[in-house]
């Protein structure tokens, strides 16, 4: 078929770029993997119009998982150098980098992708779809020390534009994640994760921060930066009846009834029954 000649024309152009060759096998799975991208791409992605030569010539974010497939093989093959030179080649030219040594699943689709990173410990399921900007990370610096530090997707995952999964976490399968996320922590199968980002201080004698919100079970998940941190004994919420209820407090997050507060909803950060802070959160 036409689209798989043009494909391993592709393939051979870049392993002819780079002087290096494939044994027949190495090159069926690489062939393989990047025909099941390629028709994931068409699949899900709009903007090509369905034609499989614009993705093939065209597309970088497909160009950039295709170095990667390439690259990836290389490094297991203990061609690390190369593996490594294929890899900043590929983020020159695409502005998308992702570490040969990461472990992607096959019908992976990165659509735009400028700016995205993908980590050297990053472990991404089968049928996953993330958008551009996108920072598999780590959470801290490292200063040299080699350890798993990378998030691990799940199958079936989607991740939204400009959003940070950072450190050593596990998303579950099936979970899908709005854009502008900031997630620090493990993700249960089958959630979605909804973030606004815009918030107003009222009053503020603490360095807590919202990083956003998920909503299971008729209840609303609201998680922070800094509160295990903090004194705060209590969280409150300003409730439909116009008081303020105590919210379930748990390390870096409360808990509340999902029908049971005004929009926008304040919260007050307590102290020995003494208010520190105050929060607006527009969800």
């Amino acid at each position: 078929m036409e689209k798989e000649k043009f494909l391993k024309e592709k393939i051979n152009s870049y392993l002819k770029y780079f002087n290096y060759d494939f044994t027949p096998v190495e090159f069926q799975n690489i062939f393989q993997k990047t025909l099941s991208d390629l028709n994931t791409f068409l699949a899900k992605d709009p903007s090509n119009g369905g034609e499989f030569i614009i993705i093939i010539k065209c597309n970088l974010p497909y160009q950039a998982v295709l170095l990667y497939r390439i690259a990836n093989c290389l490094y297991y093959k203990d061609h690390k150098d190369l593996a490594m030179s294929i890899s900043e080649f590929a983020k020159l030219k695409t502005g998308i980098e992702i570490h040969p040594a990461a472990q992607i699943g096959d019908n992976f689709v990165i659509d735009h992708g400028l700016g995205t990173v993908i980590g050297e410990t990053t472990v991404i399921g089968q049928d996953c779809y993330i958008l551009q900007s996108v920072i598999l990370g780590s959470n801290s610096i490292t200063d040299h020390k080699k350890h798993d530090r990378h998030p691990k997707i799940g199958n079936n995952v989607e991740i939204g534009a400009f959003s940070k999964i950072l450190g050593n976490i596990r998303i579950g399968n099936n979970v899908k994640i709005s854009p502008n996320s900031i997630i620090t922590k493990d993700i249960d199968d089958n959630s979605r994760i909804v973030v606004s980002s815009y918030f107003q201080i009222e009053r503020n004698q603490s360095n807590i921060k919202y990083t956003g919100y998920q909503v299971m079970n008729n209840k609303i998940i609201i998680y922070f930066d800094k509160l295990n941190e903090s004194s705060v004994s209590d969280v409150q919420y300003l409730s439909k009846s116009n008081i303020f209820k105590p919210s379930k407090l748990n390390t870096n997050q409360i808990t509340i009834e999902n029908n049971d507060f005004i929009l926008p909803l304040k919260l007050q950060f307590l102290e020995n029954n003494h208010i520190i802070s105050e929060m607006i959160i527009h969800i």
